[in-house]
């Protein structure tokens, strides 16, 4: 008996000394599952397509240790299986099925990056933890500064993530104070025109002429009560000397304002985009623009949004807007609770919407829209919400110069809601879904020239935090 109080006694002692050191761990993250019916595709769009039906989902982890007051460290990474299936980079479905190869009795080795796991199949045992984050957070004592280096998210806080909203790796330095916020960073895109397959440890030069570095420079300044001006500058500069296409510099200057003037949130942003085209010789001169105002009405949450990016007539000066990379993070206007013209924020690794970017905003054809979007929870109910939203997008022209015509300016018209309900505080249960009805601007270009058939989405989606 006294053995037994002394082992137990001993226990707790050396679990109490050992407290301490696990004290400033922390884990968190979520779980997502969607299980979706859509029919997303405008552009090409086979003859008597019918929806793709699947199941999706994540489980993010997000590890953090506070080694002090002034040191961090994290890791965040996520598990993302497509029912049945493997998972491809880049956030697009990989429709075709993956089988072991019957030599070896194991997935087939695929050249590239486009292959993640495979961990939906049958079996499961799939290579798919993938790193979103791992950085060191460092906070300056007695200074307002603090500094994160490593692989991290970021993107511009001002321009709804048309410039960028990604996970990047690099140095930032963040300064805030009562009254000004500034963030300066440097991010590397792309390091040096290594050969696919070859090992990096492998590749001894490490030349920055055919690097692609990102410089950013950010502030938030508050002049005077209920006012906030948001600054922004960021330097693309690709060398990619494999692809002299891709060979360019684009800078990007912009003004964000957000304005309270009860009972009306008032927000706007201007950014302009200039540089050149290296290996084909174009000049880069574009601009954007959005404005939004919001208010409570009735105890629902309304805001009206307009946006605008111009087109482009001459193909040696390129006039339409475009992001510093291919992936941008694809994430613009997600606040707008629209899940095809705009992007769906509860998309993982299928389609997510943006077919007003891709289609017209980033394109020669340049693009407008306005979006009215909600949000309500009943008072004496406040596990229910519900939000939606419409909206209305447009080619700025259909016949820009130098480029293909359409058929039309319309892109169309999107009406979007989504109802959930969290059980038990956690699980949060939703049903959203969306439909576009496709304008003039995609007349004929569906296979064979017809005209695309009008694109929906819906989806339930469990999603606990933890």
């Amino acid at each position: 008996m006294k053995k037994t109080l002394l082992t137990a006694l001993c226990t707790a002692a050396l679990a109490a000394i050992a407290l301490p050191a696990f004290a400033d761990h922390q884990i968190g993250g979520y779980y997502r599952f969607n299980g979706v019916s859509e029919l997303m595709t405008a552009v090409g769009q086979a003859d008597g397509q019918t929806a793709d039906n699947y199941v999706d989902q994540r489980l993010r982890a997000r590890w953090q240790n506070n080694i002090n007051e002034y040191v961090t460290v994290v890791w965040f990474g996520e598990v993302d299986v497509i029912y049945g299936e493997g998972v491809t980079k880049g956030g697009a479905k990989n429709n075709q099925t993956t089988l072991n190869d019957p030599a070896t009795g194991k997935p087939p080795v695929v050249t590239g990056d486009t292959q993640l796991g495979g961990g939906g199949r049958q079996g499961g045992d799939g290579v798919n933890v993938e790193t979103k984050n791992a950085f060191l957070a460092v906070k300056i004592p007695n200074t307002p500064v603090s500094a994160t280096l490593g692989l991290q998210g970021f993107g511009d806080t001002t321009f709804n993530s048309v410039v960028m909203n990604d996970d990047l790796a690099g140095v930032k330095f963040d300064v805030k104070t009562d009254m000004v916020t500034a963030t300066v960073g440097w991010f590397k895109l792309s390091e040096g025109n290594l050969a696919e397959g070859t090992p990096a440890k492998a590749h001894s030069l490490r030349r920055s002429e055919d690097d692609s570095d990102l410089y950013v420079a950010q502030a938030g300044l508050m002049p005077v009560p209920g006012l906030k001006l948001m600054p922004e500058f960021w330097f693309a500069n690709n060398q990619q000397t494999s692809s002299p296409a891709d060979n360019f510099k684009q800078y990007y200057a912009g003004m964000g304002a957000a304005f309270k003037l009860a009972p009306v949130d008032l927000s706007a942003w201007f950014v302009y985009e200039w540089g050149k085209n290296k290996g084909t010789d174009v000049k880069i001169t574009s601009w954007a623009a959005s404005a939004k105002a919001g208010m409570d009405v009735a105890g629902a949450k309304l805001a009206l949004r307009g946006m605008y990016f111009p087109k482009s007539t001459d193909a040696d000066k390129q006039k339409y807007f475009t992001p510093p990379n291919s992936s941008n993070g694809a994430f613009e206007f997600y606040d707008d609770n629209l899940t095809i013209f705009l992007a769906d924020i509860n998309y993982m690794n299928t389609s997510g919407g943006r077919l007003a970017m891709t289609d017209g905003a980033y394109t020669p054809y340049g693009m407008m829209g306005a979006v009215l979007s909600g949000s309500f929870t009943p008072p004496a109910l406040k596990q229910l919400y519900v939000k939606g939203g419409a909206g209305y997008f447009t080619l700025v022209d259909d016949k820009p110069g130098d480029f293909a015509e359409r058929q039309g300016k319309s892109l169309g018209t999107e009406v979007s809601a989504a109802v959930g309900y969290k059980v038990a505080d956690k699980a949060d249960v939703q049903l959203r879904g969306g439909y576009a009805w496709l304008g003039k601007a995609y007349d004929g270009l569906a296979a064979g020239g017809s005209d695309p058939d009008n694109l929906y989405k819906l989806a339930v989606m469990v999603n606990v935090p933890y």
